[in-house]
């Protein structure tokens, strides 16, 4: 047997059969994958792999099939080998989206091992997400009360250092889970309700690099479930007691050394210490903006006629970059690294910041632009304009009364939360209120989208040589996975991000097609 039928006999076996159970709990997370299309090169060619995972729901009416011909066709003509599978999953009461996350990803470790040249994964509906918890030792200095609304309660007005330790959802949809084949995550994952316990200590002679007691802490917990805990916060928390053996303050030791739990031994070689992804990964989920199947049948049957037309050339798109930006700077100067061509170019009224309102907005949609950028204050839900949020009705109402619809968009959407599924934190994900009317999601499929960029955090960066790799001809996957190699260089995490904003690639994650790449015209 050949190389190429090796590879094709073993994908074949991976790909088609039944049940499952990869954690031997009785209850399978992955109940088949079966082959829908495939297309493309050999693997003897070295041509790259890309599958795409199609949710069964979808498949259960005709509309998909031939658009997924279609956009398998495209794919093959650019070069890529592609398999379309259609994936059926566990849909129990159980909250365990990260079980069955786990599930998905050894089927992409499998694919990797046995084809080196596979290069990712687009999920098409609806697909389980990670729950990124984390936690790190934050050195701060501010105003502080401790024991708040206790006999105890002590208040510092003026600024004082203290250690603050507490776990918080930094990313309530992080790709990189799927995407990281090497890294530790199943030893990271929690499936039922648990609490984190959380621990304020002040010292207002500074914060000792090795710990200390004090009198003045607060104690407390968090409650998560069905989450992957980044514990970049190990803190050693020992009672101090009087003569009576009352409780007179805490001795707290940072242990900031045992951390990185999830980064593979290369990553743990890199200056900064974070896990990386050694393939794409973007999803392509229209439901919670739909109004129901039909519609959401129909607006992915748009995209991927939009995807079509781009790719070949048919959609005559304005070959220019847009920033929209509301009480933020703006991304203009950003977005013009994307191509050599716009460095000199007149943004005129395709750059609007200050305080925009809807209808500056709605004029900057009725611009085509084939790389905009949004910049605002945001939630899950959309982005805060003057009087105003630019949110899914929003969008839908600018689809219906034709300004959007007629062009074809890359993002980079920096709003806060933009990519975050609404209810991630206690329903799961085929849960009709999950990911309900989010407003990045609105923007993309409302918005001509292609391929969008957009955060799960609340935090304020920028994904780092995302719009370079843009102009250096790579596609939407390739310039993510660049950000972590970039922030990975870094001499420490103190330079990109500092104790809280460590990791900050982690909040990063794509909608759309990773495939795709910007086109000069």
């Amino acid at each position: 047997m050949d190389a190429r039928s090796q590879v094709a006999a073993l994908l074949t076996a991976l790909a088609i059969g039944g049940e499952r159970d990869h954690d031997g709990d009785g209850e399978a997370e992955i109940a088949s994958l079966s082959l829908v299309v495939e297309a493309g090169a050999s693997a003897d060619a070295g041509a790259p792999a890309v599958l795409v995972w199609v949710e069964d729901r979808l498949l259960e009416r005709d509309e998909l099939g031939p658009v997924l011909e279609m956009y398998a066709a495209d794919l093959a003509a650019e070069g890529w080998r592609v398999r379309v599978e259609r994936a059926s999953l566990h849909r129990g009461d159980r909250h365990q989206d990260g079980r069955t996350l786990l599930a998905l990803r050894e089927e992409l470790r499998a694919r990797a091992a046995a084809d080196p040249a596979f290069a990712g994964v687009v999920l098409v509906g609806a697909f389980p997400e990670a729950y990124l918890v984390r936690n790190v030792n934050w050195r701060k200095k501010t105003p502080l009360t401790v024991r708040r609304g206790t006999p105890n309660e002590k208040t510092f007005r003026d600024a004082v250092p203290y250690l603050r330790t507490v776990p918080e959802g930094v990313a309530h949809t992080c790709d990189l889970v799927l995407a990281d084949l090497d890294g530790r995550w199943g030893e990271l994952y929690a499936q039922p309700r648990e609490r984190l316990p959380t621990v304020t200590a002040v010292f207002p002679g500074g914060v000792p690099d090795r710990g200390g007691i004090t009198p003045d802490f607060d104690r407390g917990h968090v409650t998560f479930e069905d989450f992957f805990h980044v514990n970049d916060g190990h803190l050693d928390v020992r009672e101090v007691l009087g003569d009576d053996d009352a409780l007179t303050g805490l001795h707290v030791i940072p242990r900031d050394g045992d951390s990185d739990g999830e980064c593979a031994p290369a990553d743990l070689e890199r200056p900064n210490r974070i896990a990386r992804p050694e393939i794409s990964v973007s999803r392509i989920n229209a439901r919670g903006v739909a109004d129901d199947l039909e519609h959401e049948l129909a607006l992915l049957t748009a995209y991927f006629a939009r995807n079509h037309a781009y790719r070949t050339g048919a959609h005559d798109v304005p070959h220019r970059p847009a920033s929209l930006a509301h009480d933020l700077r703006s991304g203009y100067g950003v977005v013009t690294r994307a191509s050599s061509r716009w460095e000199d170019a007149d943004p005129g009224s395709l750059d609007i910041h200050g305080k925009p309102t809807l209808d500056d907005a709605r004029d900057w949609f009725a611009r085509p632009a084939v790389l905009r950028t949004i910049r605002a204050h945001s939630d899950r839900w959309g982005s805060q304009l003057e009087k105003g949020k630019l949110d899914a009705k929003v969008m839908r109402r600018l689809f219906d009364d034709g300004v959007t619809g007629n062009g074809a968009s890359f993002y980079l959407h920096t709003g806060c939360e933009a990519i975050s599924p609404a209810h991630a934190e206690r329903r799961p994900w085929h849960h009709s209120d999950y990911g309900r009317a989010n407003g990045a999601a609105a923007t993309f499929f409302f918005g001509d989208g292609l391929a969008l960029i957009g955060r799960a955090k609340v935090f304020y960066d920028e994904p780092p040589g995302f719009c370079e790799a843009l102009a250096a001809g790579k596609t939407v996957g390739d310039a993510w996975r660049g950000t972590f190699e970039i922030e990975s260089k870094a001499a420490s995490w103190r330079e990109v991000g500092g104790d809280i904003g460590r990791k900050r690639t982690y909040f990063w994650s794509l909608l759309g097609d990773w495939t795709l790449r910007l086109r000069a015209p």
